[in-house]
């Protein structure tokens, strides 16, 4: 990897439906919000960028559309995996769909110096209703640190801090809504 002394972005301009849809994420992903991303990350002002097509691939990113609602971000010896929000809060479950799909990425990447981030674009609808909450609480627990959820949500997020802190929050979480289907988790003796 070639070391970058200013933040550098790469992203991939297709989304999964790009091509019927004619949204790109270079629709959303913009100069401003890169500007944004490096100031309250890396405290620099000064960035460059690139929006690949499908076929570019590198040790971060993989021959496809945008997996994950993804961008690459290099500074200095670290990268950077930054998920984003959608713009649109329609489902509960559409608005977070690409985080798994970040967190495998990053997860499965074996550089060693990396860090898993997320960013709230500038959202319609409401991304703090229960279900996002217990959502945004798995992200923290797991190694997502929010860039700008101080600007996005109106409480602060705050992480698990064990199995039986997560089984308590899903009961409470089931029994405002009957119609949910039950999340399990299997607790035994090994760590």
């Amino acid at each position: 990897m070639k070391f970058q002394n200013n933040p550098h972005f790469i992203i991939k301009r297709n989304l999964q439906k790009s091509t019927t849809t004619g949204i790109y994420f270079s629709d959303a992903v913009t100069p401003d919000v890169m500007q944004d991303i490096c100031i309250k990350v890396t405290g620099q002002g000064r960035f460059t960028y690139e929006y690949v097509d499908n076929e570019y691939s590198d040790d971060f990113l993989e021959s496809t559309y945008n997996k994950g609602r993804m961008a690459i971000m290099q500074y200095r010896d670290i990268v950077y995996f930054i998920s984003f929000s959608e713009q649109e809060i329609g489902g509960r479950n559409s608005s977070v769909q690409s985080v798994p799909t970040a967190f495998n990425l990053y997860y499965s990447n074996s550089y060693p110096n990396k860090r898993l981030l997320y960013y709230f674009l500038n959202v319609n609808g409401n991304p703090e209703t229960d279900y996002h909450i217990l959502i945004y609480r798995l992200m923290l627990t797991i190694g997502f640190q929010f860039i700008n959820a101080d600007q996005a949500l109106s409480h602060a997020i705050s992480g698990f801090s064990s199995i039986d802190d997560i089984v308590n929050s899903r009961k409470i979480n089931a029994g405002r809504n009957k119609s949910n289907n039950s999340t399990y988790i299997t607790k035994d003796g090994a760590t």
